[in-house]
Protein backbone atom coordinates (compact mmCIF):
# COMPACT_ATOMS: atom_id res chain seq x y z
CA UNK A 1 0.00 0.00 0.00
CA UNK A 2 2.60 2.39 1.09
CA UNK A 3 4.33 2.20 -2.60
CA UNK A 4 0.73 3.17 -4.47
CA UNK A 5 0.61 5.73 -2.13
CA UNK A 6 4.31 7.17 -3.14
CA UNK A 7 2.97 7.79 -6.66
CA UNK A 8 0.01 9.25 -5.97
CA UNK A 9 2.05 12.64 -5.46
CA UNK A 10 3.18 12.83 -8.90
CA UNK A 11 -0.38 11.47 -10.26
CA UNK A 12 -2.48 14.58 -8.99
CA UNK A 13 0.70 16.82 -9.28
CA UNK A 14 0.92 16.13 -13.34
CA UNK A 15 -2.78 16.22 -13.49
CA UNK A 16 -2.77 19.66 -12.52
CA UNK A 17 0.08 20.68 -14.21
CA UNK A 18 -0.27 19.04 -17.68
CA UNK A 19 -3.13 21.93 -19.04
CA UNK A 20 -1.08 24.85 -17.90
CA UNK A 21 1.83 23.85 -19.69
CA UNK A 22 -0.19 22.56 -22.46
CA UNK A 23 -1.26 26.27 -22.59
CA UNK A 24 1.68 27.53 -22.32
CA UNK A 25 3.64 25.33 -25.02
CA UNK A 26 0.81 25.99 -27.56
CA UNK A 27 0.64 29.74 -27.08
CA UNK A 28 4.18 29.72 -27.90
CA UNK A 29 4.10 28.28 -31.21
CA UNK A 30 3.39 30.88 -33.67
CA UNK A 31 2.97 28.53 -36.70
CA UNK A 32 2.35 24.84 -37.14
CA UNK A 33 -0.10 24.66 -34.09
CA UNK A 34 -0.98 21.34 -34.72
CA UNK A 35 3.22 19.76 -34.81
CA UNK A 36 3.49 21.48 -31.37
CA UNK A 37 0.32 19.64 -30.19
CA UNK A 38 1.47 16.43 -32.03
CA UNK A 39 5.07 16.60 -30.18
CA UNK A 40 3.33 17.36 -26.12
CA UNK A 41 1.02 14.39 -27.20
CA UNK A 42 3.97 12.19 -28.53
CA UNK A 43 6.94 12.72 -26.08
CA UNK A 44 5.04 11.26 -22.77
CA UNK A 45 3.96 8.23 -24.95
CA UNK A 46 7.59 7.65 -26.19
CA UNK A 47 8.73 8.04 -22.38
CA UNK A 48 6.25 5.56 -20.94
CA UNK A 49 7.04 3.44 -23.79
CA UNK A 50 10.61 3.84 -22.81
CA UNK A 51 9.88 3.06 -18.79
CA UNK A 52 7.48 0.00 -19.56
CA UNK A 53 10.43 -1.11 -21.23
CA UNK A 54 13.04 -0.43 -18.47
CA UNK A 55 10.87 -1.88 -15.99
CA UNK A 56 11.11 -5.54 -17.81
CA UNK A 57 14.42 -6.01 -17.26
CA UNK A 58 15.92 -8.31 -15.10
CA UNK A 59 16.00 -6.36 -11.85
CA UNK A 60 16.88 -8.36 -8.75
CA UNK A 61 14.23 -6.35 -6.63
CA UNK A 62 10.69 -5.07 -9.19
CA UNK A 63 10.41 -2.22 -6.26
CA UNK A 64 14.36 -1.25 -6.51
CA UNK A 65 14.12 -1.11 -10.58
CA UNK A 66 11.38 0.91 -10.44
CA UNK A 67 12.90 3.50 -8.08
CA UNK A 68 15.54 3.45 -9.93
CA UNK A 69 14.15 4.64 -12.86
CA UNK A 70 12.04 7.10 -11.16
CA UNK A 71 15.36 8.38 -9.93
CA UNK A 72 17.33 8.36 -12.76
CA UNK A 73 14.09 9.84 -14.71
CA UNK A 74 13.93 12.49 -11.93
CA UNK A 75 17.84 13.24 -12.23
CA UNK A 76 17.49 13.65 -15.96
CA UNK A 77 14.56 15.83 -16.13
CA UNK A 78 16.91 18.24 -13.30
CA UNK A 79 19.67 18.47 -15.53
CA UNK A 80 17.65 18.92 -18.81
CA UNK A 81 15.70 22.22 -17.11
CA UNK A 82 18.91 23.70 -15.66
CA UNK A 83 20.49 23.45 -19.12
CA UNK A 84 17.57 25.14 -20.49
CA UNK A 85 17.79 27.58 -17.84
CA UNK A 86 21.66 28.80 -18.39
Amino acid sequence: MGFLLSFLPFTITEAIIRPFTMDILLKSAKEDIGTASSLINFVPTLLGSLGMALSTLPWGNLITGLGSIMAGALFSALLLWRKAKL
